[in-house]
């Protein structure tokens, strides 16, 4: 009996290590398959873009490193004498009822529930366009001028309110913040197939395609206006990055440098620029870093 639970027990290990040569042969061949040929996106991105995670400790001795990939998208712009001048960024203005249905949701349908709990309405994977530093960005950094403009002048009528030179203060700080260190990348785009999107956004030097999931939601933002149905992108196919080790080096001594006394406040390895690469399954790895030769 011992003899036959020895054996059993020795073809279960074989059987598991099978099993776990066979996920890692699968694993590796995909990340073959995803490299091979010429990238699909070449991008080049800063420590705005790439924020080292604030799940890993300072020393990072007993850890590895991950980089967070930093994206945002331009919400339905409101009252600029409100201190949050646009909607939440996981809701882009471009993702209505229409682009929805070009993504393949059944609208009529979602119209028709009576609910507001956006968990009960499924998600979809599509293909994401991201810009870095165009338009989209500029636009975000025109909105912080103007809510900065609207401040001041609520202010200069009445120079004495603490309330209204609070709002000013806190317009301030947003436009520095949008200009200093805040991510210039955006998603402004959806699909569902990545040719067609890259016929549509060709340089692949500012754009890049990649997977994220998108689901229908609910606007309530409108007061007077009833619920208004729309898009959320809920995440990236690939949020974050592990960094290989040779860089991990690098990384450590562009935080010793002394051009980092002159980075954004809200990462320490601001200096620094990945390049990254988008590959056949729209997936990305980290192609170099290097230190930037300014703040970026």
């Amino acid at each position: 009996m011992n003899q036959i639970n020895q054996m059993s027990s020795k073809n279960l290990f074989m059987a598991g290590a099978f099993i776990v040569l066979v996920i890692n042969a699968i694993v590796l061949s995909g990340v073959a398959y995803n490299r091979s040929g010429e990238p699909e996106s070449v991008i080049t991105l800063s420590g705005r873009e790439m924020e080292v995670s604030r799940s890993y400790t300072s020393d990072f001795k007993n850890s590895g490193i991950s980089l967070r990939i930093d994206w945002r998208a331009l919400g339905k712009e409101k009252d600029t004498d409100e201190r949050y001048y646009y909607t939440d960024w996981r809701a882009p203005i471009w993702l209505d009822e229409k682009k929805l249905e070009e993504l393949g949701f059944d609208i009529k349908r979602y119209a028709k529930r009576n609910t507001n709990h956006y968990q009960d309405l499924p998600e979809k994977e599509v293909c994401l366009v991201l810009e870095n530093n165009g338009e989209a960005y500029r636009e975000a950094v025109k909105r912080a001028e103007k809510a900065l403009a609207s401040a001041e002048a609520k202010l200069k009528d009445s120079p004495d309110s603490k309330d209204l030179i609070d709002r000013r203060k806190s317009a301030e700080e947003e436009l520095k913040n949008e200009i200093k260190s805040k991510s210039r990348l955006f998603v402004i785009d959806a699909g569902l197939e990545a040719p067609a999107l890259r016929s549509k956004y060709p340089d692949k030097n500012r754009y890049m395609i990649t997977k994220g999931i998108v689901r229908p939601g609910y606007d309530y933002s409108d007061e007077k206006a009833t619920k208004r149905l729309t898009g959320w992108i809920s995440r990236l196919g690939v949020a974050s990055l592990h960094l290989p080790l040779e860089y991990e080096k690098k990384l450590e001594s562009f935080k010793k440098s002394k051009m980092n006394e002159d980075c954004g406040k809200y990462s320490e390895y601001q200096c620094y620029e990945i390049e990254l690469f988008y590959g056949k399954r729209l997936e990305p790895w980290i192609n170099s870093i290097k230190e930037s030769e300014r703040p970026s």
